[in-house]
């Protein structure tokens, strides 16, 4: 949702019971790019996050014996 709030330009929205919202832009344009923006950043993050635990693991695997797992 973007809205103005004393003057200023807003976006605010919920994610995955997260609320993501900023302020303090100077038009409704730049609010909604913004918006744009921080959701792609939040798909990116998760995304990331998995691709690092799944080559540590890989690297774990490799260096380390099958003792060392269980």
């Amino acid at each position: 949702m973007i809205y103005k709030h004393h003057g200023k330009w807003m976006f605010d929205f919920w994610k995955n019971g997260v609320r993501h919202r900023k302020g303090g832009y100077k038009t409704k344009q730049d609010a909604a790019i913004a918006e744009v923006l921080a959701r792609k950043n939040l798909k990116g993050m998760n995304t990331d996050f998995i691709r690092l635990c799944e080559s540590r693991l890989k690297e774990l695997e490799t260096r380390r014996t099958g003792k060392w797992f269980k």
